[in-house]
């Protein structure tokens, strides 16, 4: 059987300089967040009962807009 996703992650990791290092590192953090802020969109979304196209126009944007947030496409600004 093959090397593990996780052991090959850290063997590619101890090979990075630490520029690199720290690249990944927001990068992982990045996407950490975008999958959390996605969650709670959701989770809040639907206990409101509201649909993407609603949340949206009451944000005053596109329903599209909802979707990435929701599918962690995309990290919202501040004031989103």
């Amino acid at each position: 059987m093959g090397m593990k996703l996780s052991d090959a992650r850290q063997e590619r990791r101890a090979q990075m300089s630490e520029a690199d290092e720290r690249e990944y590192r927001e990068a992982y953090d990045q996407t950490e967040l975008a999958l959390q802020l996605a969650q709670i969109v959701y989770d809040t979304r639907t206990a409101a009962g509201l649909t993407q196209t609603e949340l949206a126009r009451r944000m005053g944007t596109h329903q599209s807009v909802i979707a990435r947030m929701e599918n962690a496409g995309a990290i919202p600004s501040l004031t989103t």
